[in-house]
């Protein structure tokens, strides 16, 4: 069976589409629907014969409350007297009501209750942006297997040509995911809120009512938000299994991403200049996070903060926490009270403070640790030390079980520049960094050693190396 691809284009309407189904839209205003799997059509002149009946179709009725967007399955009948068999019941009996099936709507605003309608498999291809006044709430009917996608077909890979959805309204988020199963892809979300007036509300993801399952996050920017993705701060909800990959999470009035129920991952992600940390992880039982290729830059309070497992390879972080003042927060990675276990491997801290009581220059930072390896791992700058600190003073270790192996001690900054976190050649900066990383034993015997931190190069080698920018998919 396939499923509709609703399209959002500003060329379309929002009165005479449903956005699914045959390019040119058929619409009219003589539908009448009950509280079954049937409606019927009675406009004169309205061929509905040629619409496809194997469910890539979808039927819009302006009904005055609950469902209006189904499904086609099935079309009999002839001119003047259609009746159309629908995958989900509407839930009035009502008459002369507008319809569409096809071409494109125009907006997501005036299309708000498609995505309360949204049935798993369903796809809603956002190609413009907008100004966004009310919150985008998906509701997802849940079918085995099958996804919600939200994405724009229009984004081709070339970073910031990602459609921009924005508010300027408080209260208001990007998109409240309170369904499960979605994947959303190649959007832009941003706030133009005043940061004295941004609530909590105004998040670019987040779950209002409801814990969610199963949210991957892709090629997303968020911009300006009081978090960037919002996993539960304690006001709002959790997203279990929540997967961001190739995202930029920037200038958040406080957390990038605030994580308080979250079982996550974060990969191939630039975040970065957010007035909090640039990520908060559970430091409860659901605070699981993995962590890969990710840049950490310029996060005022910290790159890392919390979580009760923590596994970071390959991420780079600089000058986090440099600006911090409140004892017990800051640096590359802090761990949180109840941090059990922390790896580290692969990883660059350059320029990095903790405050400890007093400013200090730490990349990594907890107050205990059950355990902890790192792995070949560059220290550099002011940030160029790891430290455990306990009650009984700084630089009291606390961890009961730890290695450390291959540790660099950086003279200089190995990055490009604080726009560009590829390796510069300076000796004792970049140059001690490439080539140096941790290999997977026995996996190829004729593979060289990876690079540290987020950007690789090709073979490992600073003569070779690949331009490659975070968001930027060129070579």
């Amino acid at each position: 069976m396939a499923y509709p691809t609703v399209v959002i284009n500003a060329a379309g309407t929002d009165t005479a589409a449903s956005g699914a189904g045959p390019a040119t839209a058929l619409s009219g205003s003589a539908a009448a629907t009950a509280t079954s799997t049937t409606v019927t059509i009675t406009d004169a002149g309205v061929d509905l014969s040629a619409v496809l009946k194997d469910g890539s179709a979808a039927l819009w009725v302006a009904t005055a409350s609950g469902r209006r967007w189904s499904a086609i399955i099935n079309i009999t009948g002839s001119v003047g007297s259609w009746t159309v068999t629908i995958g989900n019941a509407y839930t009035v009996t009502a008459s002369g009501l507008a319809w569409a099936i096809g071409g494109k709507r125009a907006t997501c605003m005036g299309s708000l209750q498609l995505f309360k309608d949204l049935i798993g498999g369903w796809t809603v291809d956002i190609q413009s942006g907008e100004t966004l006044t009310a919150s985008i709430v998906i509701n997802t009917v849940a079918v085995a297997g099958l996804p919600t996608i939200i994405k724009s077909s229009t984004y081709s890979g070339v970073w910031g040509t990602q459609p921009v959805l924005q508010t300027a309204t408080v209260g208001v988020c990007g998109l409240n995911c309170d369904g499960d199963n979605t994947i959303v892809q190649g959007l832009s979300f941003k706030c133009t809120v005043a940061a004295g007036s941004v609530t909590e509300a105004n998040s670019g993801i987040v779950a209002f009512t409801r814990h969610s399952l199963n949210v991957t996050i892709n090629q997303c920017i968020f911009d300006g938000w009081k978090y960037g993705i919002n996993n539960n701060n304690g006001t709002y909800f959790g997203i279990t299994r929540l997967n961001v990959s190739d995202c930029e999470i920037k200038n958040s009035v406080s957390n990038g991403m605030d994580g308080q129920y979250d079982n996550s991952t974060v990969s191939g992600s630039y975040i970065h200049d957010n007035s909090g940390v640039g990520q908060t992880i559970n430091s409860g039982a659901g605070g699981v996070a993995f962590l890969a290729n990710n840049v950490y830059a310029r996060n005022k309070l910290g790159g890392i903060s919390g979580g009760l497992h923590v596994s970071a390879c390959n991420c780079s972080f600089d000058t986090n926490g440099a600006s911090t003042t409140t004892a017990g927060q800051g640096g590359g990675i802090q761990g949180g009270s109840t941090t059990t276990s922390l790896l580290l491997r692969n990883c660059i801290f350059w320029n990095n403070q903790a405050n400890n009581g007093t400013v200090t220059s730490q990349g990594v930072y907890s107050s205990v640790l059950d355990s902890m390896i790192m792995i070949d791992c560059a220290f550099g700058g002011p940030g160029q030390t790891w430290k455990v600190n306990g009650s009984s003073g700084a630089g009291a270790e606390l961890i009961q079980n730890y290695a450390t192996i291959g540790t660099i001690t950086l003279t200089g900054n190995p990055f490009k520049s604080s726009g560009d976190y590829g390796l510069n050649t300076a000796p004792g900066a970049g140059a001690a960094c490439a080539g140096k990383g941790a290999i997977t034993v026995a996996a190829s015997a004729t593979t060289g050693r990876p690079d540290l931190g987020a950007m690789q190069t090709a073979g490992g080698t600073v003569s070779t190396r690949i331009r490659y920018r975070i968001g930027d998919r060129s070579h």
